[in-house]
C-alpha cells in the first residue's frame, strides 16, 4: 500500500533540495494513487510556479483549493501566481480570501499591499503593510515596501523612516539589506541629498555585488551631480551585471548625446522603452537597420512617442522621411493633428491613442514602421547634420490674426511670452520650475514689453500675486489653455516677438516656429540641450540660458532682464518685428558651467514571500 505522507515528505525534501524533476515524479505518484490529494495538487502548482509555468501553475494549484478550499497557504500562493501574470484583480481576491481564512497571515498581507502596490493603489497598499508590520515587525521586506508607496505618495521623510527600519531589521541578511539601502538612496535622492543617496547605493552594491540596480541609480545620482565620467563607469557596472539593463543603456545614451557624441548616443537611445516590453533594440531578433535609401517607393509609418516636447522636437526630421517615401503616415498625439496636418501636408496624420482616450483608429499598414525617436540615427548623425532651418510648423493663419490683434490693441510695446513651470514628474517639476517671484526683475522694462501669459495649467493666483507684489502684470486671456488647443497655442505664440520660458513644450513650440526663444535651463539640465552651448542645434531661434549653479535662477533672471534691457535700448518695436520675419535670433549671453540630465530610476522591492 502506498504510504503517501511519507512520499509527500520525500518529494518536499527534493523539492527544497532543488532537485524538481525527482520532486515532480513523486507529487504525480501520490496523485495517481490519490487524484484529489491537495497537498500533492498544491505543490506540484509551486514547482511549475518556480519553472514560470504559470498556466499549469494556477490550474493545479485551483484543483488544490477545490480539494481543500480552506487552507490559506493556497488561496495566498495561488495569488503570487496571478500577481506574476499581471492579474492584480484575481491575486487580490486570492490574497483576501487567505486573510479571511487566516486573519493574521502576515504573508498574505504583505503579498496584498504587492498587488496594490503594482496596481498603484498606494492607499491600500500602506494600510496592508502597516497591518502586516504589525504582526512581523521584524521582517525587513515589509518596511522595505511600505516605505517604497510611501516614496510613491510623496511622503519622502515617512519613507526614509522605514528604509532604515528596513536596514535595521535586515542586520546581516544581504539581499534584504541591499534592497533597503537602495530604496533609503531612492527616498534621499528625491531630497536631493545625493551624498547619501551615492553612500547608500554603494553599500547596496557591496552587500549585493550581482545586483545591477545599485550600480544604475548611482549612475544617476552621479549625473546629477555632473560627475558624467563616473556616472558612464557606474552604468557600465550595471550592464556588466545585467547585460539587458534597458534602463542603464538609455541612461549611458542621454550622457553621450548630451556630450556631443551623436552615433554612440543615438545608438544606445534605441534602448528606450525596452523596459516597458518593447523588444526593438540593438541585439533583439526584432530590430532592424535602415537606411535612407531603402524608404524610396515604401509607405512609412513613422509612430509617435513620448512626450509633447518630444514629438514636437523630431518632428524636425520629418519632411526628410515624406520626401523620400511614397506614402507617410505621420502618428501624433491628438492635440496635435491639425497644426501636424498644416505643416505637413504631404504626409496622412493620424492620432495615437492616449491614456485618457483609446477610441482612436488603429495605426495604419506599411511597409516599414519607424519610431520618432529614432529618425535621428537616421538624419543626425552629427552636429553638421541639423539643418539651419527657419520653423517646420506652420500657424493657422486666421488664428495668428487674431492673436495678432489682441496683441495690437495692448501697444506698441514689445510683446514678450513667458512660462515659469515644467516637468512631468515631481522631481522634475521642482529642478525645471521656477516662481514669477524670480521674474521680478522683469518688472523694470515693463514699460517697453507687454508681458503674455504661456503658462499652462491655472496660474491666475501666481500672476494676482505677481502684480500686486512686484507690479509686474502679465496678460492673460481666460480662453487661451494651451493644453486643450494646441493650434490655437502655437498661433499665439508666432505672433508674439519673442518667448522666454523654462525648458518645457512651449520652447519647442516656439523653436519649430522659428519664433525668438529664450530657454532657461536648470543645472542639470535636459540631455536634449547638451553641455556648454548657448544655441541649439534642434532649434536656430533659440539660445540657452544656464543655471551658474544648481538651484539658481535669481542669476538667470537677472542676465535675461539685463539682456532684454539691452535690446530694448537697441531696438524699436518695427525693428524687432523686422527681425522677426527675417528669423533672425537673439544676443548670445554667458554660458554657465556644463550641466547634466535628470534621469529616474526604477523602484528596487522584494519579491513576492510564499509559504
Amino acid at each position: 500500500m502506498t504510504n503517501i505522507p511519507d512520499i509527500l515528505q520525500s518529494a518536499l525534501a527534493r523539492h527544497r533540495a532543488g532537485r524538481h524533476a525527482e520532486a515532480g515524479k513523486l507529487y504525480r505518484r501520490v496523485l495517481i494513487a490519490d487524484s484529489q490529494n491537495a497537498d500533492a495538487l498544491h505543490l506540484l502548482g509551486m514547482l511549475a510556479f518556480e519553472r514560470r509555468q504559470y498556466d499549469q501553475a494556477a490550474a493545479s494549484i485551483r484543483r488544490a483549493i477545490q480539494s481543500a478550499g480552506g487552507r490559506a497557504v493556497f488561496h495566498n500562493n495561488l495569488g503570487n501566481v496571478l500577481q506574476q501574470q499581471e492579474n492584480y484583480t484575481g491575486a487580490i481576491a486570492a490574497y483576501c480570501r487567505a486573510i479571511e481564512i487566516d486573519p493574521d497571515y502576515a504573508g498574505a498581507l504583505h503579498n496584498l499591499g504587492n498587488a496594490h502596490r503594482a496596481a498603484e493603489d498606494w492607499a491600500e497598499a500602506e494600510a496592508c503593510y502597516r497591518r502586516a508590520a504589525e504582526l512581523r515587525d521584524h521582517w525587513p521586506d515589509i518596511h522595505n515596501n511600505l516605505g517604497i508607496v510611501l516614496r510613491r505618495q510623496g511622503r519622502l521623510k515617512d519613507a526614509e523612516a522605514s528604509c532604515r527600519r528596513a536596514i535595521e531589521q535586515a542586520g546581516e541578511t544581504a539581499a534584504s539589506a541591499a534592497m533597503a539601502h537602495n530604496n533609503l538612496g531612492l527616498t534621499l535622492a528625491d531630497q536631493n541629498r545625493l551624498d547619501e543617496a551615492a553612500a547608500c547605493y554603494t553599500t547596496a552594491a557591496a552587500l549585493a555585488p550581482e545586483g545591477a540596480e545599485p550600480h544604475h541609480n548611482l549612475g544617476i545620482v552621479l549625473e546629477r551631480q555632473c560627475r558624467h565620467e563616473e556616472a558612464l563607469a557606474a552604468y557600465q557596472r550595471a550592464i556588466d551585471c545585467r547585460a539587458d539593463y534597458a534602463e542603464a543603456h538609455f541612461n549611458r545614451s542621454l550622457i553621450w548625446l548630451m556630450q556631443g557624441d551623436l552615433r554612440r548616443g543615438w545608438k544606445e537611445y534605441e534602448w528606450r522603452g525596452r523596459e516597458h516590453g518593447r523588444p526593438q533594440c540593438p541585439g533583439s531578433a526584432t530590430y532592424r537597420e535602415t537606411s535612407i535609401a531603402s524608404l524610396a517607393g515604401k509607405t512609412v509609418l513613422i509612430e509617435a512617442e513620448q512626450g509633447l516636447g518630444d514629438e514636437i522636437m523630431f518632428a524636425s526630421c520629418y519632411g526628410e522621411i515624406i520626401d523620400r517615401a511614397e506614402t507617410c503616415y505621420l502618428q501624433c498625439d491628438p492635440r496635435l493633428v491639425d497644426l501636424f496636418s498644416r505643416s505637413f501636408p504631404s504626409a496622412q496624420v493620424v492620432a495615437r491613442a492616449t491614456p485618457t482616450d483609446a477610441s482612436t483608429d488603429a495605426p495604419p499598414k506599411a511597409d516599414l514602421v519607424l519610431r520618432a525617436g529614432s529618425l535621428p540615427r537616421l538624419l543626425r548623425p552629427t552636429l553638421d547634420s541639423f539643418p539651419r532651418h527657419r520653423g517646420y510648423l506652420v500657424p493657422d493663419a486666421e488664428r495668428l490674426e487674431k492673436w495678432a490683434a489682441r496683441f495690437d490693441v495692448l501697444g506698441d510695446r514689445f510683446k514678450v511670452g513667458i512660462s515659469w513651470r515644467g516637468g512631468a514628474t515631481p522631481l522634475a517639476h521642482s529642478v525645471k520650475s521656477t516662481t514669477l517671484d524670480a521674474w521680478a526683475p522683469l518688472a523694470a522694462l515693463s514699460d517697453h514689453v507687454h508681458w503674455i501669459n504661456l503658462q499652462y495649467g491655472d496660474c491666475r493666483e501666481e500672476l494676482r500675486e505677481a502684480r500686486d507684489r512686484h507690479h509686474l502684470t502679465i496678460h492673460d486671456w481666460p480662453n487661451a489653455d494651451p493644453t486643450a488647443d494646441l493650434d490655437d497655442f502655437a498661433a499665439r505664440v508666432a505672433a508674439l516677438d519673442l518667448v522666454i520660458s523654462v525648458s518645457n513644450t512651449t520652447v519647442h513650440v516656439a523653436g519649430a516656429l522659428a519664433v525668438p526663444v529664450w530657454t532657461l535651463l536648470a543645472d542639470p539640465p535636459p540631455w536634449r540641450w547638451m553641455l556648454q552651448r548657448e544655441d541649439s542645434p534642434w532649434y536656430p531661434s533659440m539660445r540657452l540660458l544656464r543655471q551658474s549653479q544648481p538651484g539658481a535662477w535669481s542669476d538667470v533672471l537677472a542676465r535675461v532682464a539685463a539682456a532684454l534691457g539691452r535690446r530694448c535700448q537697441s531696438l524699436d518695436t518695427k525693428s524687432i518685428r523686422i527681425d522677426r520675419m527675417n528669423h533672425s535670433s537673439a544676443p548670445p549671453f554667458f554660458v554657465a558651467a556644463p550641466s547634466t540630465p535628470v534621469s529616474f530610476p526604477a523602484d528596487l522591492s522584494s519579491p513576492n514571500q510564499t509559504s
